[in-house]
């Protein structure tokens, strides 16, 4: 091949950089808005219900005991139903649970264990089984109580529920969640998560204040008549929790979001993060296009803000800046390449003084990406002291530069995997 028959990469025109940060600072300054001008829905009585906890475990017996150890230690003066739903595990977790069921055993608190035979590999599927199970032998139980889908991985603090129970006595809202942040948070990947879920909750709260929460995570209490309403949970999809969070936007109720950080275990190695975060956002994708009809104003900031502005603009800005940042190294490659091509021995100096500093500065992309950086570095410190989290800035640093790559990474093979219909499973 004659690299000379190739000329260099154009260069990315400004007038596609400018509008990708500009729709980024349009973001941002909607979230300013919300943190200055919105303030929390307040709770309009005080209530407490019989609550009905449904965890769905396969293999749980290194975890499933202090789960629930958080939960038989709520402070909470109603009655605890704990429905153990066990997706044909092949360890000994049956046996632990059963043993915890008879150590738990009260008036107020009970623990019952039901077994599925043969395993989906579908954790909505097990959901349901569990629904139809309290639907078919606590009818009468369930009349005026609540069901609180929870990971067996997550453990509540003792005050989680007399926290956020009392939300759930507005009319137009059927479920109740709140921040979630990593219980292991020691090793690389896990501090990296830990700023992640860190900024997710944070925004998520931030959209709590405008009625646009579209999530039901690890951990969300509903209100039991809204399965009957809105119907169980969809088996067809990757994401469960986002597609139930949706479907109740659609049927026009809201889910409150709280700022009562609970923890909840995250993967600590590549493999499994990879698999984790594809699922969730080919997950996203099957969402968003069974929903989209709720792109709408009649759908409030759930249908002008959040869906068509932060998850369907932002995800495609970001595939976009991740695909103009290939580019732009790509251009870097190409012209060395053809310098060497042409026998010229490509030259790296690094001249620092006042006038290239200067320079470099007055840049208007290098301005503009150093606000934004400081944007996101005030949100960080905004969103620590909210719920009395410590982060480090060199950790923030390297979350920024080299895990976000990870994410948009892992964002790229889903998108892929969804246009070409690729398979995706647990």
């Amino acid at each position: 091949m004659n690299l000379m028959a190739f000329g260099p990469l154009p260069e990315i025109p400004m007038w596609v950089v400018y509008p990708i940060l500009f729709i980024g600072f349009f973001i941002s300054f909607v979230y300013l808005l919300i943190i200055f001008f919105k303030k929390d829905r307040e709770m309009v009585k005080h209530i407490a219900k019989d609550i009905f906890f449904i965890i769905p475990i396969k293999n749980g017996a290194g975890h499933i005991e202090k789960c629930i150890e958080h939960l038989m230690t709520q402070n909470y003066d109603k009655k605890i139903t704990i429905l153990i739903v066990n997706d044909a595990s092949t360890d000994n977790t049956e046996e632990i649970c059963r043993d915890l069921a008879r150590k738990y055993h009260s008036k107020d608190r009970r623990i019952l264990i039901i077994s599925k035979e043969k395993s989906t590999g579908n954790k909505a599927s097990v959901l349901n089984f569990g629904l139809k199970y309290l639907f078919s032998k606590h009818k009468d139980e369930l009349k005026n109580s609540l069901i609180a889908p929870l990971d067996s991985d997550t453990y509540l603090p003792s005050d989680t529920l007399e926290t956020l129970v009392p939300h759930l006595g507005h009319e137009d809202v059927l479920a109740v969640t709140t921040w979630m942040l990593p219980a292991n948070e020691k090793k690389f990947l896990a501090k990296m998560q830990k700023i992640e879920y860190l900024m997710t909750s944070f925004y998520r709260y931030l959209l709590g204040r405008i009625d646009a929460v579209c999530i039901a995570p690890a951990f969300t209490i509903f209100k039991a008549e809204a399965f009957k309403k809105i119907g169980y949970y969809d088996e067809k999809t990757l994401t469960e929790d986002f597609e139930m969070a949706l479907r109740v936007n659609s049927f026009h109720y809201k889910i409150i979001f709280r700022d009562k950080p609970i923890k909840t275990d995250v993967p600590e190695t590549f493999k499994s993060l990879k698999k984790q975060r594809v699922r969730w956002w080919y997950g996203t994708y099957q969402d968003v296009i069974k929903y989209r009809h709720l792109v709408s104003p009649k759908y409030g900031a759930i249908g002008t803000f959040f869906l068509p502005v932060t998850v369907i603009l932002g995800t495609f800005i970001m595939l976009f800046a991740a695909t103009l940042a290939i580019y732009s190294a790509s251009f870097q490659v190409t012209n060395i390449v053809r310098e060497l091509a042409l026998g010229v021995i490509p030259r790296f100096e690094l001249n620092i003084d006042f006038f290239t500093v200067s320079l470099f500065l007055s840049d208007p992309k290098i301005i503009m990406g150093l606000f934004a950086l400081l944007l996101s570095i005030l949100f960080l410190i905004y969103a620590a002291n909210k719920v009395g989290e410590k982060v480090k800035l060199a950790d923030y640093l390297i979350f920024v530069f080299v895990y976000g790559w990870l994410l948009i990474l892992f964002c790229l093979e889903a998108t892929i995997k969804y246009i070409f219909k690729l398979k995706t499973t647990w």
